[in-house]
Parts: C-alpha cells; structure tokens; sequence
C-alpha cells in the first residue's frame, strides 16, 4: 500500500480509537498501521505525521504521558448513543441496516461509544420489520414528493410464518405522497389513497412504509393537491401530525374532554403531559376531579383511552364515549364466555 496515504489512515486511527481515557502511542500506532493498512512505516516517520496533522492541518491532537489523542469531534459521544439508541429502538429498520449505521456511526468517534453502548450485542432479539427495501423505498418516496406525482405499490400483512405478504392478491395501491412521519417507532406515508372503484372517494391514508413492497413511481400522474382533504385546507399543520394524532388515523381532530380517576390523578396527569404537550388543558370539576381537555383524532383517542383505560373516563363527544363502552362490553363478553 503507498506510504503516501499513511497520514490519512493515522488521521483514521486517531478518530476512531482514541479519546481522553484512551491514548495511543507512536509504537502502537505504527503497529495498527502495519496490522490493519499493511503500511510499515518507522517510528521517526509516524511521528512526523501526527505532527504535520496537528500543526500544518489543525487536527486537535493533545499529547499526554500515556499517548496522543483527539480531542474535538464533530459530534460528541452522547449525541451519537441518542442516535444508537433511537436506531435499535425503531422498528422501522432492518436489521442489516441496523448493523451498518451504528458501524458508521462508530466510525465518527472514539472507543467511548461502544462503551457506552454495550447492549447493542443483544439487539438480534429485537423486533425488526422483515422488509429489506425499507431505505429503498424512502428513496423513491421522497422522489415522488419531490416531482409532485404519484406513486403505486402492494400493501402487505404478516402471515403466520412471519412473512410479507400482498394484501388482496398482490392488488397495487395508488397514492398522492405527502410526507413520511415516525409514529410508535414507526415509519409511516401520509398520502391521499386513490382508490379504482368508483364507489370509493379519495381519502387521507396513513401507510407504514415497512409494509409497502414493489413501490413504482407515476412520472406522468401529477399528485392531488393536499388542500382539497378536509383538515388540509391550508396544507399540512405540522401540529397535528404531532400533537392531534397519538396513533396515525385520518379523522379530523376535535375537542375531547376527559375526567381523570381519582386514585390516578397525578400518574393520567403525566400520561397527557407526555403525549400531548402544549395541546391540553386541565380545570377543576364539581366533583373534585380533574379534568382536561384535547383537540385529538377520535378514532386515535379511542385507542388511547383503551390503553389508558384505569386512567381517563371521556366526558364529550358522547359519540367516542359510546364506542369506546361498546368495545369494552363486547371484550368483556368474549373474556367471559370462556371461548
């Protein structure tokens, strides 16, 4: 290999393996280069180097009594263990995907992360969406959104065999791309679904992108434009996708009043507080409840109380009160005739 590019690989060698507690001598520099480059350069020489990389180029390089190291990083170990663990956690992205990111991810700093980060050994075991195309299928997701034109695809189910499979024998769906939003670790396509029948209208679909297969864009089919769905008028209000929507549904928000238990007061206050930020109230009722109110989708809110139902009774709209009583009657109903 030519010596030429030694400096390149010490620049490597010092960013990737060392930091404040991990120094590096000249020796075991030298001997890194040999074992990992094939490049056998003399002690005086690597020496040299590391010099001409910290006064000639300005690499921060901090000699100590145990070594050189570097100092300055573009990003800090603690902001890549945030970015780590956000990538192990999603759902979204596969596991060979998985693998090379934290790998890049490591490249950009010392040993320290993988310290820090120890349990990444154990993250086979997570659950990971089975679809290899995921990257692929932002890729020309946010192409069509770019180009302003449709796209079309087969929508998949799990089977038992935990494999994808096309829903209604392989049909392709036709969709105006919005936006791609992450939900419950989830990636999901906000899109206008054009369906072919002519007894279906148009409407607000949400789509998690790990289930999309065989995803072909429409160069000559212009996308509908967002403002003729209702809620959309005035385009997309990067509020509601975040605030009004615990769960990705495609029903207009409304205000949603909810009672907090008693014997649960302080742990429902913090649930809203987690989930719905600066989109909640709270006030005081006859009772000596309290309660709070929140502009949300009805059908994510149904959801939501069923998950938290020892927590939050709904007052209005009687309609969501209603349907979510009617769910609990008929789980009660299966759970006791023993079937």
């Amino acid at each position: 290999m030519d010596k030429k590019a030694s400096i390149l690989y010490i620049k490597e060698i010092l960013e990737k393996k060392t930091n404040e507690e991990n120094c590096l001598t000249i020796p075991q520099i030298r001997d890194i280069l040999k074992d990992t480059y094939g490049i056998d350069l003399e002690v005086k020489a690597v020496g040299r180097n590391i010099k001409c990389l910290a006064e000639d180029v300005g690499l921060p390089i901090e000699k100590t009594g145990k070594g050189f190291y570097l100092i300055d990083r573009e990003y800090d170990d603690t902001e890549l263990k945030l970015i780590v663990d956000s990538i192990l956690s999603n759902r979204f992205i596969p596991k060979k995907n998985t693998d090379q990111l934290i790998k890049k991810l490591y490249d950009l700093t010392g040993p320290k992360l993988r310290e820090m980060t120890p349990y990444i050994e154990s993250y086979n075991k997570y659950s990971k969406t089975g679809n290899q195309a995921v990257f692929l299928n932002i890729e020309l997701v946010e192409e069509a959104i770019k180009k302003n034109v449709r796209i079309e695809f087969q929508y998949c189910d799990y089977n038992r065999d935990k494999q994808l499979v096309p829903r209604h024998d392989g049909v392709y769906y036709e969709a105006s791309p919005y936006r791609l939003i992450v939900k419950q670790q989830r990636y999901y396509l906000m899109s206008n679904h054009h369906h072919h029948s002519t007894t279906k209208k148009d409407n607000l679909a949400y789509f998690k992108l790990d289930k999309m297969v065989n995803i072909r864009i429409l160069e000559n089919v212009k996308a509908a434009n967002i403002n003729t769905l209702p809620s959309f008028t005035h385009g997309i209000n990067d509020q509601v996708l975040h605030d009004y929507l615990p769960y990705p549904f495609s029903d207009k928000p409304v205000e949603i009043t909810l009672d907090l238990k008693e014997k649960t007061t302080a742990a429902g206050i913090d649930t809203l507080c987690e989930w719905f930020g600066d989109n909640l109230t709270f006030s005081d009722c006859s009772n000596g409840r309290i309660r709070a109110r929140v502009k949300a989708s009805p059908n994510a809110m149904c959801f939501f109380c069923l998950q938290y139902i020892d927590m939050f009774k709904v007052v209005t709209p009687a309609l969501l009160a209603a349907q979510i009583k009617d769910k609990l009657e008929r789980g009660l109903s299966d759970y006791n005739s023993g079937k």
